[in-house]
């Protein structure tokens, strides 16, 4: 088994930069309201109340498939920042599945009717941290 790995503010902005779209988005989301990839990937745009800016998680996705929460706390309504309310207007301004009930981070390969795989996900996590370590030693 793997420790888990802490990052810096600043580590996170830099790894952040090196994920395209709806990566970078997925990341800020998940850290910024402390939410797995499952639970990230589970949240459909219906999730979100504009107005009062909150999100309501109720389910997390395991394997595609809708699953209930792993804890407690993962099943409530979390308010959001003015600033992340921004980037999931953004994103939402910009995705192929905008509609109620698509998922935030809709696969475009299954035609918005399954949300990008877990397995997906870390593939372009691992991605951009290679780029990440790959321009750190050119710049060193």
């Amino acid at each position: 088994m793997r420790k888990p790995r802490s990052l810096t503010v600043e580590q996170f902005h830099a790894q952040r930069g090196q994920l395209h779209e709806p990566f970078s988005t997925l990341a800020l989301l998940s850290v910024c309201l402390g939410l797995s990839i499952s639970e990230a990937l589970a949240l459909r745009w219906c999730d979100i109340d504009w107005l009062p800016s909150r999100l309501s998680m109720g389910c997390a996705t395991v394997e595609r498939h809708g699953d209930v929460p792993k804890t407690e706390n993962s099943a409530e309504t979390m308010m959001l920042s003015e600033e992340l309310l921004s980037h999931l207007q953004l994103w939402r301004q910009l995705t192929q599945f905008p509609a109620e009930q698509d998922w935030l981070f809709a696969s475009p390969i299954k035609i918005g009717c399954l949300p990008y795989s877990y397995t997906g996900v870390w593939r372009e996590l691992q991605r951009a941290a290679r780029n990440g370590r790959d321009r750190k030693t050119r710049h060193a």
